[in-house]
């Protein structure tokens, strides 16, 4: 909370004829002119505080001061933070934006991450996975096995279900390199290569799966921040108060304004 009092004196005599304190006689003939040492001692000493006379308006807020709501959610909502500082609230401001930057440079890491295993999953299936080799395969089962296992359940290379096939379900297993498989049977040995290349898939999900959490923090984060700086600015605006004071003093039987301003947030 700052406060910031400000205090002048207005030299504005009024022009109604003197009227003669009742706490202190003027001073006699000879005395040094009190204008002149309107700072120094004779002003203090002379100078007569009238009682009842002083005016306080009430606290009120100064015009042109408030903050717009509206303004702040929306500086908020289009970059974190930004309401927060408009409102006089820097380090909340501070931590929402920090919170973006943080939230995008999540994305842009785990996205490339993602992309780069998926590079590496399709092109280790490129070279360990044969299509030709399947085929031949499938061809030595008999009739009632190829039914088990039908030729177009396996899509069109290069599809994104063409590679998500390959690698998950167990009837294709005989298109990797490192399968042995008898002619005729359909079962087949056990790949490494199937499950390295699993891995490789795994990793990439789950990479993509952080850089799409990431872009939920964002949204979130610039909903919170909106918020926020509505809650912000409304309480910016009820604190933010000035209070003027007047108090009129005799100085040589000649009334004189003094004024005071109070602002504080």
């Amino acid at each position: 909370m700052k406060k910031y009092i400000l205090t002048f004196i207005i030299f504005a005599l009024v022009s109604s004829p003197p009227v003669r304190s009742k706490e202190k006689k003027a001073p006699a003939p000879g005395q040094p002119n009190q204008y002149e040492k309107l700072f120094g001692r004779p002003f203090l000493q002379y100078a007569t505080l009238l009682p009842n006379k002083q005016i306080k308006t009430p606290a009120r807020r100064m015009a042109g001061a408030r903050k717009s709501i509206p303004k702040g959610m929306l500086f908020s909502l289009a970059v974190p933070g930004m309401g927060e500082i408009y409102s006089k609230s820097k380090i909340k401001g501070y931590i929402f934006a920090g919170i973006e930057v943080a939230g995008w440079i999540s994305y842009f890491y785990h996205n490339q991450k993602g992309e780069d295993w998926q590079q590496k999953s399709l092109a280790f299936a490129d070279e360990q996975w044969d299509y030709n080799r399947w085929q031949n395969w499938w061809n030595s089962l008999s009739a009632q096995d190829q039914e088990r296992f039908p030729r177009y359940e396996l899509p069109e290379k290069g599809s994104g279900q063409y590679y998500e096939v390959i690698g998950k379900y167990g009837k294709f297993n005989a298109g990797w390199n490192d399968v042995n498989w008898i002619s005729g049977l359909w079962e087949t040995g056990e790949s490494k290569s199937s499950d390295y290349y699993a891995n490789l898939r795994s990793n990439s999900n789950s990479e993509k799966k952080l850089a799409a959490t990431s872009t939920i923090i964002v949204f979130t984060n610039h909903i919170l921040s909106a918020l926020d700086a509505a809650w912000t600015v409304n309480r910016y605006n009820k604190n933010f108060k000035a209070s003027t004071k007047v108090n009129y003093v005799f100085i040589n039987r000649q009334p004189v304004v003094l004024a005071g301003l109070s602002v504080d947030w």
